[in-house]
């Protein structure tokens, strides 16, 4: 839109009187009304409304983390609960480990550490076992010591 000398001189008035706070009728004025001044002033209750949606999308986002929480404290307990876990053959079990060891051993040391710390010891230990033992052992270095103890242990028990 090709705005000329004189409206861009309305305009800047308008834009002063009504930053003074000279009058509603500056309002009206259509090409006032596309200015940016104009549009931040009047998002306000957008913003307001958004921000209220935000709280409200963070609340549930809680409200779910603290159920599935619960579900999982839940799982624990009915585990513990369960003290004789399902046998499995051991030769299927070995076969499992060897798998999973196949995945590990694809990846960078550090990534397969933030997942295996969050995992059973005995599992970890099986995994372990059925891995290069350079990939191994670099993968336990770059473990808790303590951690990487327990593994070790496990692992002499398996062999």
């Amino acid at each position: 839109m090709k705005v000329s000398k004189v409206w861009k001189t309305v305009l800047a008035a308008a834009l002063i009187l009504s930053i003074a706070g000279a009058g509603l009728w500056v309002k009206k004025i259509p090409l006032f009304q596309e200015t940016i001044f104009y549009q931040q002033k009047n998002s306000k209750p957008l913003e307001r409304d958004l921000q209220k949606e935000n709280e409200e999308l963070k609340a549930k986002v809680a409200e779910l983390q603290q159920a599935l929480s619960m579900k999982a404290n839940d799982s624990e307990k009915a585990a513990e609960k369960n003290s004789d876990p399902p046998k499995t053959d051991p030769v299927e079990q070995k076969k499992i480990y060897r798998e999973l060891a196949d995945y590990y051993t694809n990846m960078k040391p550090t990534a397969a550490v933030a997942i295996l710390k969050n995992q059973d010891s005995q599992m970890v230990a099986g995994i372990l076992h059925e891995m290069e033992k350079e990939q191994a052992g670099e993968i336990l270095s770059a473990l808790d010591p303590a951690q990487a103890a327990k593994l070790i242990e496990l692992i002499a028990e398996i062999s």
